[in-house]
């Protein structure tokens, strides 16, 4: 019995090893649905799930695909994958890998590239030509083409890397900035739009306008006594920053040519003019920039021309020494004609002549018309008239008004009137006193060469009515004037003169330059001479041996003023041997008076022997031995003393009466030269009577 139980026992553990033999271990699983990842290219996130029956993890091959949980549990799971945004212009590609007991499961993750095609919409240029490289992003092929011509594809790279349109830009030459496109478009039909933006040339000019001006800046050639021989063009372009004004002297009326600076101011034909340091004047050359002047101070400028087309090129250096450049091609404008019109220079004198009288304010003015106001008129090219003005001028101004030529008749100071108006006396403030006329060159065979033919005439009546003009600083003359024409007896020498003509000119924004030449009033007390203005030359004329004595007999004296106030007056005789060298067409000469000291002869020109002697002569007419004070009009006789002529100075120690016989001693040594003679030797019996003052 108990042996059945033991085998029982036996039996039954048998049987459960056997079972617990016969039951597998499970293996390591995962379950997918698919392992094959898309994503476009933006940031985004998606789920994958799994399932299996280990403990897991997650991992990706790339930075850009994160998975959240990346480790669980074995059963069934679902992970998070997020892929950021895609800004590369390719696909890319990751791995996800499954870990889970003993196997492995990849997740192949493919992310879209991004579709892009640009570049910049604006570029800004100089106006320089240059060739340019526009940058294109871009992951497609694409072409470009540009709408005007200026802009030209040289071409396009479109290489996955470096993408770029290269352009050759032109020269702006235009004082205005402009604006081109280049149309970049691409393989899918996109269009981008670079708009070009190219400077204005600070170099380039646009012609507005030429006005010929003929000699208007400087009508009368001071030097040659005669109308300039330059014509005058102002030519005004248009900058980018402003304006360019060239006012340029051409010769012969020829516009084309090369012109520098006009340093001397004096407009010669060649050059071209710039602002005065002094002085009001209408055209010179300059250079406008933001609405502000640069003044010019050299430079050179060149004109070109062929058929209707101009050239023109300018180098102008200003104040600083900065220079700019400047140049115009194009066509040739219509020339506007100013040629009508003149300059005029004024010297402002004080109470000259009037100090002991009314206190007037004495002007002297000078005209310079360009040419002739009227066809058919006289080219008046040099019109001088005095003003005595109103006590309140100081100079500083031109005195406006109506003035009338009164006093004509005065013979002394009492006599004349000194009301606003023009005055002919004194004798040396005479009234339009140079008006020449009709000036030509004519050949001199004498000379051989050309000379200044003018008809003189001199006025007789007329007003003239000053008012201030519509452009600053400018004055307009109203001016009304009688005139005889005149001219000088070939036999005699004297003036003849023809019928009396009336002309009225009208002379509007007349540029004036005026001078303060005034000084104190000087009374009737001894003098010293020092100084004569503006010129210390004294002149007059040779009538040869006047006393039929063997000496050379001159009337010569110092007209424009010694020491700004007087004038001297005087018949003067040489012992020694005098040759008269014509000048001047043979009107004048120009050889010296022998130096040497002339005393006063009372009562005869002759030595003891009878021979001529170096005297002062004392004739019978008191106009040929005075010395006036032009402030008190005092004319007072030389009665005595002595005048020394050297190489350049002349030296006073003369005595003279006034009329109510106060004695005053006159000295002093001043420059001086001798011109201007004029040759009477055939009319010394009939102009004066040469018998000596008792």
């Amino acid at each position: 019995m108990k042996t059945n139980i033991i085998k029982g026992l036996a039996i039954l553990a048998a049987v459960f090893a056997f079972a617990a033999c016969s039951e597998e271990t499970p293996e390591d699983s995962i379950e997918v649905s698919s392992t094959t990842i898309v994503a476009s290219a933006a940031a985004q996130q998606q789920t994958i799930a799994f399932t299996t029956n280990q403990a897991w993890e997650m991992t990706s091959s790339a930075d850009w695909v994160t998975v959240d949980p990346a480790s669980g549990e074995a059963g069934d799971a679902k992970v998070s994958v997020s892929f950021a945004a895609n800004d590369t212009y390719a696909t890319r590609n990751a791995t996800l890998t499954l870990k889970a007991g003993t196997k492995t499961t990849k997740w192949n993750v493919e992310q879209a590239f991004v579709e892009v095609f640009g570049a910049a919409s604006e570029v800004v240029l100089s106006a320089d030509a240059q060739v340019i490289e526009v940058a294109v992003t871009a992951n497609q092929a694409f072409e470009a083409a540009s709408d005007v011509d200026w802009i030209t594809v040289l071409s396009t790279k479109a290489a996955p890397s470096t993408k770029t349109v290269t352009l050759n830009i032109k020269a702006n030459a235009s004082i205005e900035p402009r604006t081109g496109n280049v149309s970049i478009t691409a393989a899918d039909g996109s269009v981008n739009a670079v708009k070009i933006n190219q400077a204005a040339s600070e170099n380039a000019m646009a012609l507005e306008s030429i006005v010929y001006t003929g000699s208007a800046m400087m009508p009368y050639d001071d030097v040659n006594y005669a109308p300039t021989d330059f014509d005058e063009y102002v030519l005004t372009f248009n900058t980018s920053k402003g304006k360019v004004v060239l006012a340029v002297n051409a010769e012969d009326n020829s516009l084309p040519g090369e012109y520098v600076v006009d340093g001397g101011a004096d407009h010669a034909a060649g050059t071209f003019s710039i602002k005065p340091a002094e002085g009001y004047t209408k055209y010179y050359t300059t250079i406008i920039e933001d609405d502000a002047e640069i003044l010019v101070a050299d430079g050179l400028v060149t004109i070109t021309e062929s058929g209707e087309n101009l050239e023109v090129s300018a180098q102008l250096m200003d104040t600083k020494e900065n220079t700019r450049t400047y140049s115009f091609s194009g066509k040739k404008t219509d020339v506007t004609n100013e040629n009508v019109g003149a300059v005029a220079y004024a010297s402002y004198y004080g109470d000259y002549y009037t100090h002991f009288a009314s206190k007037q304010k004495y002007y002297s003015i000078t005209l310079h018309p360009s040419a002739p106001a009227k066809e058919g008129d006289p080219f008046f090219y040099s019109l001088t008239f005095n003003v005595y003005a109103a006590a309140s001028y100081d100079g500083t101004t031109i005195p406006t008004g109506k003035y009338n030529l009164v006093g004509e008749d005065a013979k002394t100071v009492a006599d004349l009137p000194y009301v606003n108006g023009i005055n002919s006396y004194p004798e040396n403030s005479s009234v339009f006193a140079s008006c020449y006329s009709d000036y030509e060159s004519v050949w001199d065979e004498d000379w051989q060469e050309y000379t200044s033919a003018y008809k003189n005439y001199e006025q007789t009546g007329g007003t003239v009515e000053i008012s201030k003009g519509s452009v600053e600083g400018t004055y307009t003359f109203d001016v009304n004037i009688k005139v005889k024409e005149y001219w000088y007896d070939e036999a005699t020498w004297e003036q003849v003169y023809g019928d009396e003509t009336s002309y009225s000119y009208k002379f509007e924004n007349v540029n004036v330059y005026l001078e303060d030449n005034h000084q104190e009033p000087v009374e009737d007390v001894d003098q010293e001479f020092t100084y004569a203005f503006p010129q210390a030359a004294y002149s007059g004329r040779w009538y040869g041996d006047g006393y039929e004595n063997g000496g050379n007999v001159y009337m010569t004296g110092w007209s424009s003023g010694v020491n700004g106030v007087f004038s001297v007056q005087m018949i003067i005789q040489t012992a020694e041997p005098y040759e008269y060298v014509k000048n001047f067409s043979g009107r004048y000469c120009n050889t010296p008076i022998p130096a040497g000291t002339y005393e006063w002869a009372a009562d005869s020109p002759n030595d003891a022997e009878g021979k001529a002697k170096n005297c002062i002569c004392n004739v019978k007419s008191s106009s040929y031995k005075t010395i006036k004070n032009s402030y008190t009009g005092t004319a007072a006789v030389i009665s005595g003393g002595s005048v020394t002529f050297a190489d350049n100075a002349v030296t006073f120690n003369l005595t003279a009466t006034t009329a109510d016989g106060k004695e005053l001693h006159y000295t002093g040594t001043m420059p001086s030269s001798c011109y201007y003679f004029q040759d009477y030797s055939t009319k010394a019996k009939t102009i004066l009577d040469w018998t000596p003052a008792n």
